[in-house]
């Protein structure tokens, strides 16, 4: 056993696999799910911060032994979930790595110009066994390390129950769903700086955010992010740390619904601590100075709210859908994009970060104004036509690509947002994360024209992230 380890657990995923599904989250159907024995905690090590730009202090006190005491708690009581089956040995580890920067929230900045820098192209793009575990209102981190037949038997388990299918939630809200014929298109024609195709077909959704699924949709400060079960959200890590300040927020407000009148519903990352612990997680490449590949294909994030929030409006499904599916359907991109990325709207604005994206954009007046009223409207919620997807980059071990460009109109704040479509028997159903632009966004760029089809990157739900995903819902209820 390594002396680094909290835990160690003993698995055996059994697989029953079916084929002609273009979906792998619906690909397999299997036998009850394994059970796990466990062996004692070990005492756990420290490692040491030097390698780890984030961390300002590698001591252990109080807080430290609370956080590790419910990491080991939520795992062992996830396997103690699982009817009994046979097993085989596999273990999960979990190691305490110090105290990271944080920023007051008001003061953190995601920067999507971060999912774009290059790696090197020496070696091959890392397998993500691990993902950082941050509990913010410590500021506590720990690395997490499960084997992949775990994690693939968790998934396995999630899509037996249905946990990776949509769910309306208590309330029942109204039904939103769309369909590229009936979606409500622009009035004022299309505008000269906007995404893809030359034209900007977003609109402000409002009046319906808190019909189902946009209800799911979160905003959540510079960034937005989907619901995919309870308490578990998905979106782009660089909206949970900043590579080039290496710091996380202190604190995370989380509000589905939203208009720029309107905050049904809200919850907050650290929250009541009485309720249930809030945690964040990235995988550990994303905080790499120059991962193998380049940063964008680890640019994804899980948030672990402390209260079961969606259980009243409901979550996406979640999954990984095949290359050829994804190229045969039509998605959706729902958000709130950021309405001050100009410095004539934020005198604060970096000149790096000015925008021509944004919703709706218009052209200052002659003393550099933008007219009262007009343009984006700040905090509001915005979607647009259906898109498609276009090239695919970035394999990883199993021959998934990490990466997909895609047409779904967004801007500065879309960031995290769930690309997703409609899957018979599933629901809305989350297969990217839209992370960045790699044309048509920022001053002194080209504003897109016609032949930009898809000038907007995601990050794909691969059966390895997917896997993770449904290993975090399992493991925190």
């Amino acid at each position: 056993m390594k002396p680094s380890s909290l835990l160690s657990t003993l698995f055996n995923p059994r697989r029953k696999l079916l084929t002609g599904l273009p979906f792998l989250a619906a690909a397999a159907l299997f036998a009850s799910p394994a059970s796990a024995q466990l062996k004692p905690s070990t005492d756990l090590r420290l490692l040491p911060c030097g390698p780890h730009p984030e961390l300002v202090s590698c001591s252990e006190d109080a807080s430290v032994r609370t956080d590790r005491a419910e990491l080991d708690e939520v795992v062992r009581s996830m396997f103690r979930a699982l009817p009994d089956e046979d097993f085989a040995p596999g273990e999960i580890f979990i190691r305490y790595l110090g105290r990271v920067r944080q920023t007051p929230e008001a003061q953190f900045v995601p920067n999507e110009r971060e999912a774009t820098t290059g790696g090197s192209a020496l070696f091959a793009p890392a397998a993500v066994t691990m993902f950082r575990a941050i509990s913010p209102g410590t500021g506590n981190e720990f690395e997490i390390e499960v084997p992949r037949a775990i994690r693939d038997a968790f998934d396995r388990v999630a899509a037996e129950n249905g946990a990776n299918r949509e769910n309306r939630g208590s309330l029942r809200l109204p039904d939103s769903r769309e369909t590229p014929q009936v979606f409500p298109q622009r009035s004022s024609g299309p505008v000269a700086n906007a995404y893809s195709g030359g034209s900007d077909s977003r609109v402000v959704l409002a009046g319906n955010s808190t019909t189902f699924p946009w209800v799911a949709v979160a905003n959540i400060g510079g960034c937005t992010a989907t619901f995919v079960g309870p308490r578990h959200l998905l979106t782009a890590a660089h909206c949970l740390y900043s590579r080039s300040d290496a710091t996380f927020s202190s604190q995370y407000t989380i509000q589905p619904g939203r208009t720029a009148t309107s905050t049904p519903y809200q919850t907050t990352i650290p929250g009541n601590q009485g309720t249930g612990k809030s945690w964040i997680f990235v995988p550990p490449q994303w905080m790499q100075a120059n991962p193998a590949g380049g940063t964008g294909q680890y640019d994804f994030g899980i948030m672990v709210t402390p209260d079961r929030l969606a259980n009243q409006f409901g979550h996406l499904g979640y999954g990984t859908l095949s290359s050829g599916a994804l190229r045969n359907r039509t998605h959706l991109v729902r958000g709130y994009p950021w309405c001050e990325s100009e410095s004539v709207d934020d005198p604060t604005t970096a000149a790096s970060e000015e925008r021509i994206d944004e919703p709706d954009n218009i052209t200052p007046a002659a003393n550099g104004v933008v007219p009262t009223g007009a343009g984006c409207r700040i905090n509001d919620f915005f979607g647009g036509d259906a898109c498609t997807v276009g090239s695919f980059s970035v394999q990883d071990g199993d021959g998934w690509n990490r990466r997909v460009s895609h047409g779904c109109d967004a801007s500065a704040a879309n960031s995290g947002s769930a690309v997703y479509s409609y899957v018979d028997g599933f629901g809305a159903f989350v297969s990217m994360i839209h992370t960045t632009s790699t044309a048509c966004a920022f001053l002194g760029q080209n504003a897109c024209t016609a032949a930009d089809t898809h000038p907007l990157v995601a990050t794909r739900m691969t059966p390895e992230y997917t896997g993770w995903v449904s290993w975090f819902r399992n493991a925190w209820q």
